[in-house]
């Protein structure tokens, strides 16, 4: 409901430019609200009691208001008011009009530049070798693995909570059944209402993975056929980029999201992947001189801050010698 405030004396404050942001949108409202008369009647009060400078002043009108002055009873006023009706709403015009159009362009120009403001984005990333921990205006918590990017506009939760995402985040949605969440991808949307999930989802990677801890997610994917997919607890939806299929497993939670404790966990993963994930999760470069071994698949769980107690546990699965130089590390494997 609107406040009830007087008309006139929002016109006063109008006039004498004392009038504030809130008290100018309820004039407005005002305005649409009342009929001819009353608007003529305030205008004349206004006129007689403030005589605002910006009204011009001439023969025409000071006679129309003599006339409407003159008239004491409230019928008589009315009937005038009716016969003079061009005469008053032109006077009317003159104050209400310039308002009308001033609010018009102040509220458009407000509404343009919020809606230009809300547009700009806010861009968080997390270098090689980092985490990165991100609270969102709704106050659900992301936490961003190494070389990721987390990216929101201004106007986030104005009628829908959405983010997009490169990399691999936990995210801990706030529930709001009103307004959504939604994490864009490059190939897939996941839609949420409150929950906690893991999404993997680098550009280089050739598969994406979405993990959900608690709650329900819905997963669907930007080409076309469109295909969707509904995760429970403990299931992993794998989107495979080249073939577009989109399959829900179950999966252990706590491997899924080993990293979130320092630690990485490999089930029968080649060296060349292991080796390209040590790279971008401690922020260094990894020569190797023999490709042979580069297939070699491999299987156990990483739990060190430091690269060089995961290097010796390698060295002593693969027998290969290695040196570390500020952020490199050569390796010479055995020749086969």
């Amino acid at each position: 409901m609107l406040e009830k405030q007087p008309l006139y004396k929002l016109l006063v404050r109008y006039v004498s430019e004392t009038i504030t942001k809130e008290e100018l949108l309820k004039l407005r409202t005002l305005v649409n609200l009342s009929d001819d008369e009353e608007l003529s009647v305030h205008v004349h009060r206004l006129w007689n009691e403030y005589k605002p400078a910006k009204l011009p002043e001439n023969t025409l009108m000071d006679d129309i208001f003599r006339q409407i002055k003159s008239r004491t009873r409230k019928q008589r006023i009315r009937l005038e008011i009716r016969r003079k009706v061009s005469y008053a709403l032109g006077i009317a015009a003159a104050l209400l009009i310039s308002f009308l159009s001033v609010t018009s362009l102040f509220l458009l120009k407000e509404k343009k530049q919020y809606e230009k403001a809300g547009e700009r984005e806010m861009t968080v990333r997390s270098e090689r070798g980092q985490k990165v921990r991100v609270t969102l205006p709704d106050g659900s918590q992301v936490r961003l693995n190494a070389a990721s990017m987390l990216q929101y506009k201004l106007n986030y939760g104005d009628s829908v909570r959405k983010v997009a995402m490169k990399g691999e985040g936990f995210f801990e949605v706030k529930k709001d059944p009103h307004i959504p969440f939604i994490v864009q991808t490059q190939y897939l949307d996941i839609e949420v209402l409150g929950t906690s999930f893991n999404i993997y989802a680098y550009e280089e990677e050739q598969i994406v993975e979405t993990t959900l801890i608690t709650g329900k997610v819905k997963i669907m994917t930007h080409t076309f056929p469109v295909r969707v997919a509904y995760l429970n607890p403990d299931e992993k939806a794998l989107y495979h980029i080249a073939s577009g299929d989109l399959r829900v497993e179950k999966t252990d939670k706590r491997i899924e999201t080993a990293w979130l404790r320092g630690a990485l966990v490999f089930r029968s993963v080649p060296l060349r992947d292991i080796l390209y994930k040590l790279e971008r999760q401690y922020g260094v470069t990894i020569h190797l001189d023999n490709k042979n071994i580069e297939d070699d698949v491999f299987t156990g769980t990483f739990d060190s801050e430091y690269i060089s107690d995961i290097m010796k546990i390698l060295r002593a699965h693969y027998s290969f010698q290695y040196k570390i130089v500020g952020d490199h590390i050569y390796i010479t494997s055995p020749r086969r």
